[in-house]
């Protein structure tokens, strides 16, 4: 509520980084509010980050990094659904789910230029809208750019997602999907921010709270585990 337009960026707090409930790094701070730490997070652990404060306390947040999903396949498909009229492009997506747990999905698309890898943030890396039809999924029209769903319908069993979009690919741009698995504290927050901007400006709308996982603050401390995978030109 600060009637100044620049950000105030905290350089003195001890942030801390714990792997299952063990201290594994103790952040630097870097530039633009930053703090950094090299190390890799493991598949199924469970971090813990603490934040401490001389002005505003203690915050910490917990989140677990899922297992690996499985992404079967991608491959263009002339079947229709009910919004994805027959000039849009369609793929057929087959996702294998463990069933051993809860699992929180959330599927993206990009246009990755010959000789660039998936996963990086290059200038050659685009997001690719898309959008589905499906019943279990949540669509993004603004910021997030992709679906987000669970496994509530489909634990422990494959399922076909159809996705489609209204742009063409190009040869010298191969299409690329991204299935993540997410933490229930991101996906609990990124379907928030979908609610929220499909809202829009409708003044009938309810208010929409953004989730946070954050003690004694505000915010989101989540995790993903990520697989790619190319779609098939057949």
């Amino acid at each position: 509520m600060d009637s100044l337009q620049s950000i105030a960026l905290i350089t003195n707090s001890t942030v801390k980084v714990y792997e299952d409930g063990l201290l594994k790094k103790t952040l630097e701070y870097g530039k633009a509010g930053v703090y950094n730490a090299l190390f890799n997070p493991k598949q199924t652990s469970t971090y813990r980050i603490t934040v401490d404060n001389t002005e505003f306390g203690h915050l910490e947040a917990t989140a677990k990094i899922p297992d690996q999903p499985t992404l079967v396949s991608a491959v263009p498909t002339t079947e229709l659904t009910p919004g994805s009229s027959p000039r849009y492009y369609k793929y057929k997506l087959v996702i294998r789910d463990s069933g051993l747990h809860r699992d929180y999905y959330y599927v993206r698309a990009f246009l990755i230029q010959k000789g660039y890898a998936p996963g990086t943030t290059a200038g050659n890396v685009t997001a690719y809208n898309i959008y589905s039809d499906d019943r279990v999924v949540l669509n993004d029209d603004y910021s997030l750019k992709g679906v987000l769903f669970d496994d509530g319908a489909f634990n422990g069993y494959d399922y076909e997602l159809i996705v489609y979009s209204p742009y063409k690919v190009s040869f010298a741009n191969p299409l690329w999907f991204e299935l993540s698995s997410i933490s229930k504290e991101y996906y609990n927050y990124l379907s928030s921010v979908i609610t929220q901007n499909n809202a829009g400006d409708n003044p009938f709308a309810e208010p929409v709270i953004i989730k946070s996982n954050v003690l004694n603050g505000t915010g989101v401390f989540g995790a993903r585990n990520s697989v790619y995978l190319k779609a098939s030109t057949n």
